[in-house]
């Protein structure tokens, strides 16, 4: 749950072909979501860090994401001009980021 970045999330839901008002209830629903998520989170374990457990993943996190966040744009181009070589390329990188943080 640390890694999830819900501007990016709300970027991606901006560029697709749900109507404005679709897109709103979905990022309303899913912020509601996530944060009952981590709420039940912190409450079974008592903690008020997601990652109490190793807390040198919160600053990797943080660290990767100015480098995983324009592949994030890339990815939108991607899609944008229907080329599916920069989409893989972008999920590869996106995926390799998020995996070598922890």
């Amino acid at each position: 749950m640390s890694k999830v970045d819900i501007n990016i999330f709300a970027l991606y839901l901006s560029e697709s072909n749900l109507s404005e008002q679709d897109q709103k209830e979905i990022l309303k629903e899913f912020k509601k979501e996530y944060k009952m998520a981590v709420d039940f989170v912190k409450n079974v374990t008592g903690e008020k860090d997601l990652l109490w457990y190793r807390p040198w993943l919160s600053d990797s996190i943080k660290l990767r994401s100015s480098m995983i966040h324009p592949l994030n744009l890339l990815q939108i181009i991607g899609y944008q001009n229907d080329d599916m070589a920069l989409v893989r390329k972008t999920v590869a990188g996106i995926s390799s980021g998020m995996m070598t943080t922890g």
